[in-house]
């Protein structure tokens, strides 16, 4: 006996003239129909019930959720922006940073890469002055440990910009600095006339 579509297990317990045990004997029989099933036939079958459990499960697991905005703790400003290309040939804002070339020339001088600082001096200047003096300038003579003060003024004549700086500190007296700066090969470079152990 194969169980119809239009009997039901509450229909079953609803019908007082149908005796329930004879209504469950037809279930348990039903199902030994299914086990006594062709592959194809189980197979399809197992299919068709997946099927109908999934929709359910997604049906009833969409149900009652409100959206939630979505909130953030991280300021926007903390937010990391695509990364620009660098540059080189602004002398204020050398590489994109804020930071000014004098200050990154400093920066090397602290660090104690000498051999950096050459390659950031003109191509004038070392040809004036020679690689191997330059090099022994700024290890052994050159004093500019001291702190450099907020950038004042900045002046451009021909190709040389001058970036000067005042209230710059040096063994407690106020001073200004000032840094002839060329742009060669499309980055800044320093530009010395001559070697004194006060440069700038």
């Amino acid at each position: 006996m194969v169980f119809s579509s239009n009997m039901s297990f509450v229909s079953m317990l609803d019908n007082p003239d149908k005796d329930l045990v004879e209504n469950l004997g037809r279930l348990m029989a039903d199902g030994l129909d299914y086990i006594r099933m062709g592959k194809e036939d189980l197979f399809s079958f197992a299919v068709s019930i997946f099927v109908r459990h999934f929709i359910l499960l997604i049906l009833f697991s969409s149900c009652g959720q409100a959206e939630m905005p979505v909130q953030s703790n991280i300021p926007a400003d903390a937010i990391i922006q695509p990364r620009q290309k660098m540059t080189f040939n602004d002398p204020v804002f050398f590489m994109n940073t804020g930071t000014s070339f004098p200050a990154y020339f400093q920066a090397l001088y602290r660090l104690g890469r000498f051999s950096d600082m050459v390659a950031f001096t003109s191509i004038q200047s070392v040809r004036k002055l020679g690689r191997k003096r330059l090099l022994e300038y700024y290890t052994e003579e050159l004093a500019f440990g001291y702190s450099l003060g907020k950038l004042t003024s900045q002046s451009k004549t021909d190709s040389v910009t001058v970036l000067n700086y005042a209230n710059s500190i040096e063994f407690a007296t106020k001073r200004v600095s000032r840094f002839r700066v060329v742009i060669e090969n499309d980055s800044c470079k320093i530009l010395l006339s001559s070697l004194k152990k006060n440069a700038f």
